[in-house]
């Protein structure tokens, strides 16, 4: 049996070397919603994973890769995407905790070329009981590469923005998600994790996109594969989607999260932001 991945001792997120292919800018706006990231947090059993959120300083590591195509050119990207849990707060008399997600990606030589950063501050009622737990998202910071943090809008954590797919752990979501009989036993650095259960789902969103397109839908079918002994994250997930305007395709994106690493000790990127 594989080491547990309740018993990852403490270490610092870093950033394993991957190659990079960048893709199209415009196709990183209109996913900048993926970068929500997609951890799980499990308790030691299911009853606990309904009712607790794991701790302050708890983070997951995925090597992310993403296969893109619009207008009908094929592009592809490697990620490192770390999210973490990096503090508490009460606002109007409500707990609520910060998320951040933080994706670097490298090129060829391992130098990373783009570094985004978001934290959100949402409720724990959000978190643990709604179906959209960004629906009543506090505020939000992000940063891109060296540029000063920025507050953003609300819209930015809105649930059409094609959200879903990434906090389908966190229990209000995933009490939603129907569980299929795909079993997966998932190595990563620290050992293997074995028999994860998988959950699967399809959502579509529609939004306004830039303003000479029009509205645009997404239309997607994702998988996430759990286990009970992950204090954070899921252990695999696979997310489809296509992206259409009217009646036509504009674009698809597949996107593979493999799990790398994880634990307790998570720092802010933007501790000044709160």
């Amino acid at each position: 049996m594989g080491i547990p991945a309740n018993l990852i001792p403490e270490s610092t997120p870093g950033m394993p070397p991957h190659s990079a292919r960048w893709i199209p800018l415009s196709l990183w706006v209109s996913l900048n919603a993926f970068w929500l990231g997609v951890a799980v947090v499990c308790g030691a059993n299911e009853q606990q994973f309904a009712s607790k959120l794991p701790p302050d300083g708890v983070w997951v590591q995925y090597k992310m890769k993403l296969e893109a195509e619009e207008d009908g050119v094929p592009s592809a990207s490697e990620f490192v995407e770390t999210i973490s849990l990096v503090g508490t707060a009460t606002e109007n008399d409500q707990r609520c905790r910060w998320v951040e997600i933080k994706s670097v990606a490298f090129d060829a030589k391992n130098n990373p070329v783009r570094t985004h950063v978001t934290k959100l501050l949402i409720p724990e009622s959000e978190m643990l009981k709604s179906k959209d737990p960004l629906k009543n998202a506090v505020r939000g910071w992000v940063r891109v590469n060296d540029q000063p943090p920025s507050p953003m809008k609300p819209i930015a954590w809105d649930p059409g923005l094609f959200v879903g797919e990434c906090l389908s752990w966190l229990p209000g979501v995933r009490i939603q998600l129907r569980e299929v009989d795909q079993p997966r036993d998932v190595a990563y650095q620290r050992g293997t994790i074995q028999a994860a259960k998988a959950f699967s789902g399809t959502r579509e969103y529609t939004k306004a996109d830039r303003q000479e397109l029009g509205e645009v839908r997404w239309k997607s079918r994702f998988t996430l594969w759990h286990h009970a002994d992950l204090t954070c994250g899921f252990a695999h997930a696979v997310i489809e989607a296509e992206k259409w305007i009217g009646n036509e395709r504009d674009g698809k994106v597949v996107i593979t999260y493999f799990l790398e690493d994880g634990g307790k000790d998570g720092k802010s990127g933007l501790p000044d932001n709160n």
